[in-house]
């Protein structure tokens, strides 16, 4: 019995110890600037509702936006969500940056309502692989950051999806 009651503190004491881990959260600031290492993703395929990456946003994690990158177009779709990852949330003002050469490239997006939004409440923005440089051809070449109005604040937020 003796021994039983020393395993459940033993327990206890490496639970509590790992609960108090600040490892993983993003640094406490607006701007956002953790990069996301897709190798190091946690999250699982089916929470990823367009099959894309997801970046989290905000020092709490409060927002996540999913980086979807089509491979014929070349376009850019940025999907916003709330703290549940599948909810849309809207944005605006987005600037998307993406780095060519060391240089960032600053690109439109061009909001892209889903059903039962307008451009005001809109969750999602393209943009186009029209304007991308010709040297991005794969999400595996996307690095840079976006800058977007999320519930009145302004986020930037960094990305780094290139292989090493």
């Amino acid at each position: 019995m003796r021994s039983l009651w020393t395993i459940c503190i033993i327990a206890l004491i490496a639970f509590a110890a790992g609960c108090g881990s600040k490892e993983g959260n993003p640094p406490s600031k607006a701007a956002d600037s953790t990069a996301t290492d897709p190798s190091q993703d946690s999250t699982n395929a089916q929470t990823r509702p367009h099959g894309g990456q997801i970046l989290e946003i905000g020092d709490t994690r409060e927002f996540h936006a999913e980086l979807v990158f089509d491979s014929t177009t070349r376009n850019i779709t940025l999907y916003f969500y709330g703290s549940e990852i599948g909810t849309p949330h809207p944005a605006s003002e987005l600037i998307f940056e993406p780095e060519v050469g060391g240089k960032a490239v600053i690109l439109a997006a061009d909001p892209s309502p889903l059903d039962g939004e307008s451009t005001e409440t809109c969750s999602c923005y393209v943009v186009s692989g029209k304007d991308l440089p010709s040297e991005i051809t794969a999400t595996d070449h996307l690095e840079g950051h976006f800058h977007v109005t999320l519930n009145g604040t302004e986020y930037e937020k960094d990305f780094d999806f290139r292989r090493r």
